[in-house]
């Protein structure tokens, strides 16, 4: 008698071990301990992405932008279509705010974390800290900043805005495709130093690489006609829907 008859006769079937409950019930108990493990992870690592903001009762809310050109909603077809007005527009569905702003809109110039110089010294409630595409040097290469002196530029902006004691901090990634040479070393530093300070970061290249979240080229905007880089109205509104689900009202 061969080995496998032998084991079909102790296990008393002649195709598959005959179930033990206790067994089938361990097994399914263990299914769903995993599950809701798995669940309770997703869950945290989820939260762990969200700030929790209050609306002052004696004052205004305080939001902070430092930002560049993509703040000044180019290239979408109206200036209420841009991603800052987005957010702000949601906010204020829930109470007054006060805009602050360090921002430059001329695509032209450079607008590089260590030229941020207005931030406040106090009071502010949300900074959303957008920039990093002109220091990659999208346009020119060689304008691109050195990765040592941005961490360093990087840093500094960040330990003035946390000059506010309740400040929470939302730091937007580069406004670009994914890659080495590209976003990826400006939006490592902006990620690493951002959570460091309790901050969050929202990361654009997803939404970059779909390619119809920019221009085309020529295309009427209030602003003029498009170019093939700034975002157009789908990429301003997931900008603003992405800041927006890291923000949690109560």
């Amino acid at each position: 008698m061969t080995l496998l008859a032998v084991a079909l006769i102790v296990t008393g079937c002649s195709g598959s071990p005959t179930e033990d409950p206790s067994i089938q019930a361990k097994a399914d108990a263990f299914s769903a301990k995993v599950k809701a493990d798995m669940k309770a992870e997703a869950d945290a690592a989820a939260e762990a992405k969200i700030i929790k903001l209050s609306f002052p009762k004696d004052r205004p809310l305080s939001v902070f932008y430092a930002a560049d050109s993509l703040s000044y909603s180019l290239f979408s077809s109206t200036e209420a279509n841009g991603y800052r007005p987005l957010v702000n527009a949601e906010l204020r569905k829930h109470g007054q705010i006060l805009e602050q702003r360090a921002t430059k809109a001329d695509p032209q110039a450079l607008f590089k974390v260590g030229n941020v110089q207005d931030v406040p010294n106090s009071g502010v409630d949300l900074a959303i800290l957008e920039l990093g595409t002109n220091d990659m040097g999208t346009a020119d290469v060689a304008s691109r900043t050195p990765i040592d002196q941005f961490h360093k530029d990087y840093v500094a902006l960040v330990n003035n805005v946390r000059r506010s004691a309740n400040v929470q901090v939302i730091c937007v990634g580069a406004w670009g495709g994914r890659g080495q040479t590209i976003t990826d070393p400006y939006d490592f530093e902006i990620q690493k130093i951002c959570e460091a300070n309790g901050g969050k970061y929202v990361d654009l290249t997803d939404i970059y690489e779909l390619k119809d979240t920019f221009g085309p080229k020529g295309t009427a905007t209030w602003l003029g006609p498009a170019d093939n880089f700034h975002p157009n109205d789908k990429g301003h509104r997931a900008i603003a829907d992405l800041i927006l689900e890291r923000i949690r009202l109560s």
